[in-house]
């Protein structure tokens, strides 16, 4: 009877402990986030992490100034600084064939900022499971880099405010 006592009490024990473990494996965090500067506007962002599942997404981004004249490529980078490391979650770039003389406009960027949300949606390949809830916080940007004619990058970088929802 002793034995049969003491195996309930050792299976129940370990049936705790893994149902403790998968709701801890399974934890989800929701951030929100947003970001204005002198450049730019980011608004309505999401961020959704889990072990099994990464999204961010954002609804609105606005340009409030014009590029950089004679400009003929761009990159741009949403990502998370972790322990002095860059973490890249999304990135996009373009250019012109500079042979050609022409420049990018605004409506040529915002075109590409659009691809470039839609690219941000969805699975984050994995990469937030190394960033620690403190620096998603603390740590997540977006960059945006011209390419001039004249041999000039200029970078504007926005720091996101993010917010833990849940």
């Amino acid at each position: 009877m002793k034995n049969k006592l003491f195996l309930s009490v050792i299976l129940n024990l370990i049936l705790v402990i893994l149902l403790i473990f998968t709701i801890k494996i399974n934890e989800t965090k929701v951030y929100s986030f947003s970001g204005e500067n002198d450049y730019f506007v980011i608004e309505h962002g999401e961020i959704i992490k889990n072990r099994k599942f990464e999204q961010i997404s954002y609804s609105n981004f606005q340009l409030k100034k014009d590029i950089p004249s004679k400009s003929y490529g761009f990159n741009m980078e949403l990502y998370f600084i972790n322990n002095d490391e860059k973490i890249v979650i999304a990135k996009k770039g373009t250019k012109i064939n500079p042979n050609i003389g022409i420049s990018l406009t605004k409506e040529d960027l915002l075109q590409q900022l659009e691809k470039f949300k839609t690219s941000a949606l969805g699975n984050a390949y994995r990469q937030l499971q190394d960033v620690s809830n403190k620096n998603i916080i603390n740590n997540f940007y977006f960059e945006l880099t011209f390419i001039t004619y004249d041999g000039q990058e200029i970078t504007q970088t926005l720091k996101l405010d993010v917010v833990e929802i849940k």
